[in-house]
């Protein structure tokens, strides 16, 4: 993960993230566990627009490693955009950079990583990556 916080132009994928009243804690601001739910939804958002058919894959992504730093909260009624690339891609992992980022603000409120690992289907037991998924993941590669 970067030390300066990048601004959301850097990421290759985005989305508009809708914040619903019960993300909201007592304090009226986005409870920091809600960040990972927001980083699930940029995850889910990238991995459709890799068009990858993930009910026939021989293997699936499951989540090994992740890591959220807070850096502002986020205010009752505040919009969200998520950026998202991918800033490894291993044998049989990926490793998702996010940001979130709030309308108004140039800097992120909440920057972190996501490792998913694949597995096959039926023996959960790490294998590479199909050959689909590394193809279409170059295209949302991180320049950093």
């Amino acid at each position: 993960m970067n030390k300066q916080p990048l601004s959301l132009d850097h990421y290759p994928h985005r989305v508009s993230i809708p914040v619903r009243l019960d993300d909201y804690n007592f304090a009226d601001h986005v409870d920091n566990t809600r960040f990972y739910v927001f980083f699930s939804e940029a995850i889910h958002s990238l991995l459709s627009a890799m068009q990858v058919d993930w009910e026939n894959t021989p293997s699936i992504p499951y989540v090994a490693e992740s890591h959220c730093r807070f850096l502002a909260s986020i205010p009752f009624e505040a919009n969200v955009t998520a950026g998202i690339g991918l800033s490894h891609m291993g044998n049989s992992s990926l490793k998702y950079a996010v940001a979130l980022f709030m309308e108004g603000r140039e800097e992120p409120v909440g920057e972190g990583y996501v490792v998913h690992v694949f597995v096959d289907r039926n023996t959960e037991r790490p294998v590479p990556m199909p050959e689909v998924v590394r193809t279409m993941g170059a295209k949302f590669l991180l320049n950093a």
